[in-house]
């Protein structure tokens, strides 16, 4: 007598009988929209397995079988569409001014992914309003504390981001007009124009003192006078927001000088994207214009 675990095998057996015989039957175009089944779509494998009663590795090597094609190492980054950068040098010298003070990003054989966190939505929007036109974007919810994640996957066209030294390059820093705009990408990330008790100023906060020196020394050359960078918080230093010590030093580039605010304002309002920045900074030239002859 057949027990009920031989029926059940059995059952299995022409259930997986059934599914060959389908697959073999799909069209190019099924294929086509189907080929990224794997292993990274475990809940799909296992939905199916559940259906069919056989595990998920037994229904990803049937896929595989009929010629299904797993998906690259980086799962659904693969299925974005990407397009290529093809913006001008500016805005190249923008993207990696803005990537050097907020963006971490990485390479795969199939992509890069771009990432960022922060508790500023306007953050998250410049980033999304940048890239969103040359591949996908995934954006998280809001967490307390953490902020909002967003990522992005960009082909290999945007591989001059991938570089994250704690220098300019010699290309951005010969010319004026590249130098502002990376300039600006750098403010729009680390930057703040400030308007307190009546007072404007201009500041940079962030641990690339290299990056904040060749700036302060590029912007001398070009007539703008701003003080010498300055350390204000030691590495190492606890912070009480975040409840952890700090892991590097962190330069402060400032200015409260009414002459040199005028100027800032104006090599970066052709450049700045960040919506909270640009308000800012047209606040500050506001203030400074009603004190010009203080």
């Amino acid at each position: 007598m057949a027990t009920n675990t031989d029926t059940g095998t059995e059952q299995a057996a022409e259930n997986l009988k059934s599914i060959d015989i389908w697959l073999s039957e799909l069209t190019f175009r099924a294929k086509i929209c189907m080929r990224y089944i794997s292993r990274s779509s475990l809940p799909l494998l296992k939905s199916l397995g559940a259906l069919l009663g056989c595990s998920p590795v037994t229904i990803h090597k049937r896929l595989k079988a009929c010629g299904f094609q797993a998906r690259p190492a980086g799962g659904s980054a693969f299925e974005y569409p990407k397009r290529d950068f093809d913006g001008s040098l500016c805005d190249k010298a923008y993207l990696i001014g803005l990537r050097l003070g907020d963006l971490h990003v990485e390479k795969g054989n199939w992509a890069l992914r771009i990432r960022c966190t922060s508790t500023h939505r306007e953050q998250i929007d410049l980033i999304h309003d940048l890239f969103s036109d040359y591949g996908g974007v995934w954006i998280s919810e809001p967490r307390a504390r953490c902020g909002t994640g967003i990522t992005v996957h960009l082909n290999r066209s945007f591989d001059f981001l991938l570089l994250h030294d704690d220098t300019i390059h010699e290309w951005i820093l010969r010319d004026d007009t590249l130098f502002a705009a990376f300039w600006a990408g750098y403010v729009d990330a680390e930057g703040s124009f400030i308007v307190s008790r009546g007072r404007a100023c201009f500041k940079v906060d962030s641990g690339d003192k290299g990056i904040l020196y060749q700036a302060w020394s590029r912007l001398g050359e070009m007539g703008i006078a701003v003080p010498e960078p300055k350390l204000i918080r030691p590495a190492g230093t606890w912070i009480k927001q975040f409840q952890l010590a700090s892991h590097r030093d962190l330069w402060r580039l400032a200015t409260e000088r009414k002459e040199t605010l005028m100027q800032l304002c104006n090599i970066l309002s052709p450049y700045l994207r960040h919506r909270k920045r640009i308000q800012a900074m047209e606040t500050v030239r506001a203030n400074v214009a009603s004190r010009i002859f203080e």
